[in-house]
């Protein structure tokens, strides 16, 4: 029989320290995990027939137990997950695709196809260069009744009828008053941008196979990576935990970015490579199957699969989520989900427009004003009604043309003077650096609505 007992290695690799460039200074240690992958295969071992009739049973259909109780030491290289071609559409395009059930996959194998899973890019834009004109455009309309009102006075000057003054009088001051919105829209669009391309931007390290580190940015983590993160280090992706430099075998992770909880949690390794060095994860065959991607924060399964030990489960204790920050010692992780997939992502959702008090309250500012326009044209028109005996179709006609002239009583220059003043309190917040070191102003919509703070409640 083909067998390996649990804890026992065919080899003893050297210590030996990997260098933030990525080399090994031991060539004893170089080459005995190259040749680790290669020769970590089973040991000839005198089972008795007996010892194999109590304890052969099934891991998984890719993983057996011999019979001395350990897991088979050539772990088999899953399959790359077949999808449809709908499902990668979605991906392109950042939708989120339906679950294609359990995901199973091997750890630090650049040859296996991960093109199948998301790419893992933060993307916290509201638009793109191509939607940002048709949508940023229905949100001016939307959510504002001066810009409706001056666009059905802007198009009525198309109606010889009605027309009383130059079509560019009444088109021009809408025009601005929606161009001053959207370069607003954008200006805050480009600091998300510009907030996503540093996170996307940061760099990590990635423990390859044959011992070596390099460094990735987060938009380039795929599955299956083996990642070492710093104490202090935003986690880039979902991990499952397998390494930590702490002498207690634990570490500490801060959650307060992905559910507002200040307390640190607790988390664990696996008990395969808890006691392993991080270059003996690095050439070590392990893989993993996992739930699919959900919104439970609290809740996780899996199992891990390591050559030369029996299969073990995983939970919530041995994973750290994305946007997480490791608060105690070093941490080596397995990636399991990346962009759209991961924890932080599924529970995102795209929020609506922000739009302050004062918003709503000057539309019903302009509704009274507009009633109040109507009730100046009806008597109007009642009047020379009575005076020139107009026709019905006459009186229509003048009815629509007194609310065209009196259309001023609706001020349009009050929303850019709403819009430019939001602009210079963002401006002057962000300048104050003595008051409020550190502030950043994320959006240039609900700036005024600190001074409706009345009390302020914190933990």
């Amino acid at each position: 029989r083909v067998a390996v007992h649990p804890g026992e290695y065919p080899h003893t690799i050297p210590r030996a320290t990997i260098r933030r460039q990525g080399s090994i200074q031991s060539q004893e240690g170089r080459e005995s995990m190259r040749s680790m992958r290669d020769e970590q295969a089973p040991l000839l071992d005198e089972a008795s027939p007996r010892e194999a009739e109590d304890s052969t049973h099934r891991l998984d259909s890719n993983t057996s137990v011999n019979a001395t109780g350990g897991a088979n030491a050539n772990v088999a290289m899953p399959p790359p997950r077949k999808v449809p071609l709908t499902w990668r559409l979605n991906m392109l395009v950042g939708r989120k695709n339906k679950d294609l059930g359990r995901r199973h996959f091997p750890t630090n194998v650049a040859s296996y196809d991960t093109s199948s899973y998301p790419h893992n890019e933060v993307n916290n834009r509201r638009y793109s260069l191509l939607t940002f004109l048709p949508v940023a455009l229905v949100n001016q309309f939307r959510f504002s009744f001066f810009n409706v009102y001056f666009l059905l006075v802007a198009v009525s000057q198309f109606v010889p009828a009605l027309q009383v003054g130059f079509i560019f009088i009444y088109f021009a001051p809408l025009a601005f008053v929606v161009g001053l919105s959207l370069a607003k829209e954008a200006f805050d669009d480009i600091k998300r941008w510009i907030q996503d391309r540093k996170i996307n931007s940061e760099v990590y390290e990635h423990l390859k196979p044959d011992g070596t580190v390099e460094l990735v940015a987060a938009r380039d983590i795929k599955i299956g990576m083996l990642l070492r993160v710093h104490s202090g280090q935003r986690i880039p992706a979902d991990l499952a935990l397998l390494w930590t430099s702490e002498s207690n075998g634990a570490c500490f992770v801060r959650t307060d970015q992905l559910d507002g909880e200040t307390d640190w949690k607790l988390r664990y390794p696996t008990k395969a490579t808890r006691d392993m060095r991080p270059e003996q994860i690095a050439c070590h065959r392990i893989n993993v199957e996992c739930e699919p991607p959900s919104k439970a924060i609290d809740k996780f399964e899996g199992r891990v699969f390591c050559a030369g030990h029996d299969a073990e489960g995983l939970n919530v204790n041995n994973a750290l989520w994305c946007s997480c920050t490791v608060a105690s010692g070093n941490v080596i992780g397995a990636v399991v989900y990346t962009g759209v997939d991961t924890r932080s992502a599924m529970n995102m959702e795209q929020a609506p427009p922000k739009r302050g008090l004062i918003d709503a309250e000057l539309n019903w500012i302009s509704l009274l004003c507009f009633l109040l326009l109507m009730a100046l044209s009806v008597l109007l028109v009642v009047q020379q009604f009575q005076i020139a005996n107009l026709s019905i179709g006459r009186a229509i006609i003048n009815f629509s043309r007194f609310q065209i002239l009196l259309s001023s009583i609706i001020p349009i220059s009050m929303r850019v003077n709403l819009d430019v003043a939001r602009l210079w309190y963002a401006f002057v917040i962000f300048i104050d650096k003595t008051a409020l070191p550190g502030v950043v102003v994320r959006n240039t919509n609900i700036p005024e609505e600190l001074g409706r703070l009345s009390y302020l409640f914190s933990d």
